[in-house]
């Protein structure tokens, strides 16, 4: 808490912080100090668990965000405090990791407008950047559950929009995701230096 004076109130005015605005402090503080970092792994929510939406996100080299929707909210800071050379790994709550990508930064970040052909969720996860998907799983629900990678790699569940993994075996479960599932189907069969990043 702390105080203030405004000249028109006879006497000090106390500003008294919730638990809510702590939270959404230490939020803001997290998103800032990531653009001053090495790259690192992180998961990210891939927002609606549907098989539909993820064939798409996949077919567009995309990752999505939602928030309020708007310029500045923490859906675009989320997408932009993404550097070059970060790894997200997809994660669809129910199923489990469904695999991962390697970014270029913020450069290609977009908020569609409402109503857009892209806008597949009816104006919900508009805010968009796009991705070099490596491995994907082909379906839903061949996810690689959660119990499992708390098992084998000892990393938990994320918990929020996007998290970076900060303990256990990161680069162990993008091994085990590159084996389980290859690339996607649009980069299957090329090689690497002439494989398109998006597909044609």
């Amino acid at each position: 808490m702390r105080t203030m004076t405004l000249p028109w109130i006879d006497g000090p005015v106390y500003e008294v912080r919730t638990p809510a605005d702590k939270t959404r402090g230490m939020a803001r503080r997290e998103l800032q100090d990531r653009v001053s970092r090495p790259p690192a792994t992180f998961w990210h929510n891939i927002a609606e668990a549907d098989e539909t939406w993820w064939a798409f996100l996949v077919a567009q080299s995309q990752i999505a965000t939602g928030f309020d929707e708007s310029p500045g909210d923490e859906g675009e800071q989320i997408l932009k405090s993404y550097i070059a050379g970060d790894h997200v790994i997809a994660y669809a709550t129910g199923h489990g990791a469904v695999g991962w990508a390697e970014l270029d930064g913020p450069g290609s970040y977009r908020l569609l407008p409402l109503g857009h052909e892209q806008d597949l969720l009816s104006g919900h996860n508009r805010h968009r950047l796009t991705v070099r998907w490596q491995a994907v799983a082909p379906k839903l629900t061949r996810a690689i559950p959660a119990t499992e990678i708390l098992r084998r790699f000892e990393i938990s569940h994320p918990l929020s929009t996007s998290s970076r993994i900060r303990k256990g075996d990161p680069e162990g479960l993008i091994r085990h995701l590159s084996m389980v599932f290859g690339a996607p189907a649009h980069r299957q069969n090329c090689e690497a230096v002439t494989c398109p990043d998006t597909p044609s």
